[in-house]
């Protein structure tokens, strides 16, 4: 059975999500970034790819596991950062999210909540009991997407970039 989303016939929307080959796809993680950096801020003051690079190293280094490509139809469409290894304030076993990404053709199908499920799945699969991310005040997309996930706003209100925390236990998700 096929059908269209946005915009495109599809037999079936299943993503794969795969760990990124870094010496072979490294253009492809900067464009990645690039267009992020431009969607959030407008711009591209301060985005500097050699950060970046130093930044996918330590990735790599520190937890390779949370670096991953999602691949639609043998095509890579998105892109995930996070770390399960880290520790919340309250002491548990904590991660985050560093990095959601979709290519333009995407986003706004609903494709996000996906990537941000498989993400909080990983994390909760090694322990974590909280979460927390980042996002650009401004970027009501992910604003609304986070909100509707679960995620609740925590720390100086109107920061940016604003931290969202949400709890991985179910003890408190209406989600």
């Amino acid at each position: 059975m096929s059908f269209s989303v946005c915009g495109k016939k599809l037999e079936k929307v299943q993503f794969e999500y795969l760990p990124i080959n870094f010496s072979q796809d490294k253009d492809i993680c900067l464009s990645f970034r690039r267009d992020a950096h431009m969607v959030s801020f407008g711009c591209l003051d301060n985005y500097d790819p050699a950060n970046t690079l130093q930044w996918y190293q330590k990735l790599l280094r520190i937890y390779p596991e949370g670096f991953v490509h999602v691949w639609l139809n043998r095509q890579i469409i998105g892109q995930l950062e996070f770390n399960a290894t880290l520790t919340a304030p309250n002491g548990q076993a904590g991660g985050y999210v560093y990095f959601i990404y979709l290519i333009p053709e995407y986003r706004g199908c609903g494709f996000g909540k996906q990537l941000l499920d498989y993400a909080t799945q990983h994390l909760v699969s090694k322990g974590c009991k909280q979460a927390a991310l980042r996002y650009i005040e401004g970027n009501y997309r992910a604003e609304n997407l986070y909100l509707k996930n679960g995620w609740v706003k925590q720390g100086l209100l109107k920061s940016s970039p604003q931290l969202m925390v949400k709890d991985l236990t179910g003890e408190n998700n209406e989600n």
